[in-house]
């Protein structure tokens, strides 16, 4: 047929016209997708079953209302026996992935040619060691696909017991439907497994998929390029609304075959290429340049060292004068506090001296003050206010306190009502107030002359 026609329940196989299932490697296929696929790579296309196919041959297992665990296994069969397009392969593999039933509990230990254990996945007894061996490969640290290495190690448990049974193909087939592989991993298997002599075709995701084609850069961008290159003819003064005129005009000229271009376009080529000429030569010069600087860097390194070598000497010359300078200041500094000190003591000691004299002088002055009411109260007597006035005055000059306390006794009455006792009081008290006096005078005498000595 041209073309898939999707199976439905009208125009499906019945088992009366032929068998519903076809036996493969010891597993039950539904025999109508595998007639499905077969239809699909003999039809007009590039014998690879497409993304519009992969979706008629996945409506064959939908008929039922859901998909059967046969069905679920001959689409994996058909993956690794079919070619399909790396898309289609991509999407009908991951609508497997999502409808496979792992049964990781139901583990039963395995009897025959190897010890080891069997897996329980859609209904069939897979090898344990190998599906492991995958799921530690996507698990680990690289990007969740299978590599070249672990493939290895997945190759190592389907030839461990010297031959490959059918549950180890059919494990297989599971491993590479339902985990990722890098294309050198699934290839290197494939290509292992053959020359162990195993039939088992990879799917079309990998191997059977066209060859690359070599990449063609398109005529539109080889001319944004060449217009690019266009605009470094600046640098050799063409201006750049001739720049911006040719590269505009060019891929309507490059796009033409060379005999069937207009004189016009052939003018724009020409100038393209006389253009392209100054950028060449601009780009020379730079070059030129560069080299040059390139070829000097001998000198210029040695004129640097030498600047160096001189900045430094000069650095080491201004940190010694900096400490010698330094010395001569803490020098100076000593110096000046050697004569400081003294003049400051000595200034203390005026001060001191000085101020101990005036207060001398004005003890002094204040008595005397004070004592110019006293002649006329022995005359004739005070009141009380004036020999209270008197009795402070004394006492702060210092006097004998019991002479001060009595002195109120002759003061307070009249010449004339005063006793013995009176006179001998008045009598005490002036020869006090002569000694406080002379005292005085004898202090204020020797202080004058350290006095002056201290103002010279």
């Amino acid at each position: 047929k041209p073309w898939l026609e999707p199976l439905t329940p009208a125009n499906r196989p019945s088992p009366a016209s032929m068998s519903y299932y076809q036996q493969i490697e010891g597993v039950q296929c539904d025999r109508a997708i595998i007639e499905a696929c077969s239809q699909a790579v003999a039809g007009r296309g590039d014998g690879r079953v497409s993304v519009e196919d992969a979706h008629k041959v996945f409506e064959c297992i939908k008929d039922g209302g859901k998909v059967t665990k046969h069905e679920l296994w001959t689409l994996r069969y058909c993956l690794t026996e079919y070619n399909f397009t790396e898309a289609a392969a991509d999407w009908i593999t991951e609508a497997v992935k999502k409808m496979t039933e792992w049964n990781p509990e139901k583990i039963a230990k395995e009897s025959g040619h190897a010890s080891g254990y069997y897996e329980q996945v859609d209904g069939q007894e897979c090898d344990h060691a190998m599906i492991d061996a995958c799921r530690k490969a996507v698990a680990g640290a690289g990007d969740g696909r299978v590599s070249k290495e672990d493939a290895k190690k997945v190759l190592e448990e389907v030839l461990d017991g010297g031959r490959v049974t059918d549950k180890e193909k059919w494990t297989l087939r599971l491993c590479l439907s339902d985990f990722n592989w890098t294309e050198a991993a699934h290839d290197w298997i494939i290509d292992e497994l053959k020359a162990a002599g195993v039939t088992l075709k990879r799917p079309a995701a990998s191997a059977a998929k066209p060859a690359k084609k070599a990449k063609v850069l398109d005529v539109s961008t080889k001319c944004k390029g060449i217009v690019a290159a266009l605009s470094i003819a600046e640098k050799k003064d063409v201006p750049q609304e001739v720049i911006a005129l040719v590269g505009g005009m060019l891929e309507h000229s490059l796009t033409t075959y060379k005999e069937e271009r207009h004189p016009f376009q052939v003018e724009v080529v020409s100038m393209a290429e006389q253009t392209l000429g100054k950028a060449e030569g601009a780009l020379t010069e730079e070059v030129a340049s560069a080299q040059e600087l390139v070829d000097g860097g001998d000198a210029e390194k040695a004129k640097r060292e030498a600047a160096v070598l001189e900045t430094e000497s000069a650095y080491a010359a201004a940190q010694e004068d900096t400490k010698t300078k330094a010395a001569a200041k803490a020098e100076k500094a000593d110096a000046f506090k050697a004569t400081a000190n003294p003049l400051k003591e000595a200034q203390t000691q005026q001060k001191e001296g000085d101020a101990s004299a005036e207060t001398l002088e004005q003890d002094k002055a204040a008595l005397e003050e004070s004592l110019k009411e006293l002649p006329a109260m022995k005359e004739a007597g005070t009141s009380k206010r004036p020999l209270n006035n008197l009795t402070k005055a004394l006492s702060k000059a210092g006097f004998d306190e019991s002479l001060v306390q009595c002195i109120h006794l002759p003061l307070l009455k009249k010449p004339e009502s005063r006793l013995s006792f009176d006179g001998v009081v008045l009598q005490k008290l002036d020869e006090a107030i002569q000694a406080k006096l002379a005292v005085m005078t004898e202090g204020i005498q020797q202080a004058a002359p350290a006095k002056e000595a201290r103002a010279a």
